[in-house]
């Protein structure tokens, strides 16, 4: 996600020359399909990244749950020295990660180095078969269940049902002060992108829309589910609207031309969770 407004070196050497270049002509397609509108997953990016760092002034531990291929660490600017990271994700998922990372050209090993958390711990966990394992996981590698932590769970729900999602934010420790950011489709988006008409009317290929048939829940569903479990939503907005408040800051040679949508909502719904 970092790609798209901000330089990220280990994000491209993580992608790899195939799949960055499937990206690009997919980014194209895309800006070329909405009228040039910027892309979403960009605004994403940017406003979790914003999040950590305001809250890490007051917390000193960061899960990412289902972190995959995440550059964040590297790539946000903390002025907290003691910062906690721990990245949450399957087991062949991390092993890939911690060998991509270790085996870095050197040109990328200053990135690496230049972290400004205070460590770094991948855990390997099946969280469909292991989610007991979770917290017990966690603190095996330092992480401490009576402070406060900020958890992010970026395009992460849609892809569980309901039932998975409660049993997730069951298992998160109410301690005072945590925090989670999630992100959760939209009822009419699932809706309407899930629809083969609009496939067909819209003519996209992109393996970006392949991924929708994949979402097993919406912002609906997951209310009515009662999913999030002993926490509270307070507040809510549309990714697209969290870039409109964001303009001056996309101000870069990369989006030049490139505008947000006035009247189009994103099909991604961004939430700040905090314990009852």
């Amino acid at each position: 996600n970092s790609l798209y407004y901000k330089r990220d070196p280990l994000a491209r050497y993580f992608a790899g020359r195939e799949l960055m270049s499937v990206a690009v002509e997919e980014t194209f397609h895309y800006e070329e399909l909405m009228d040039n509108e910027l892309h979403a997953a960009a605004i994403r990016a940017m406003a979790i990244d914003d999040r950590v760092v305001e809250s890490c002034g007051d917390i000193s531990q960061v899960v990412v749950i289902g972190a995959g291929m995440d550059t964040r660490p590297y790539r946000i600017q903390l002025t907290n020295p003691n910062v906690k990271w721990f990245e949450v994700d399957m087991p062949e998922v991390i092993k890939l990660k911690v060998s991509l990372l270790s085996s870095a050209p050197s040109h990328l090993q200053g990135n690496i180095s230049s972290s400004t958390v205070k460590s770094i711990s991948h855990i390997p966990l099946n969280l469909k078969y292991n989610l007991r394992n979770l917290i017990p996981s966690l603190e095996a590698n330092g992480f401490n269940r009576s402070e406060p932590a900020f958890y992010i769970m970026e395009g992460l729900l849609m892809y569980l049902t309901v039932g998975d999602v409660r049993s997730l934010f069951a298992e998160l420790p109410q301690c005072k002060g945590s925090r989670v950011v999630a992100t959760v489709v939209s009822f009419i988006s699932r809706f309407i992108s899930s629809s083969s008409l609009f496939s067909y009317f819209s003519n996209i290929q992109l393996s970006a829309y392949q991924m929708v048939g994949m979402w097993r829940n919406d912002w609906l569903s997951l209310n009515i589910g009662f999913a999030f479990s002993k926490w509270n939503v307070v507040h809510k907005n549309n990714i697209l609207d969290e870039g409109r408040l964001k303009t001056p800051e996309l101000n870069l040679p990369r989006f030049r031309n490139k505008r947000l949508p006035q009247n189009r909502k994103g099909a991604e719904l961004i939430l700040d969770l905090m314990p009852q």
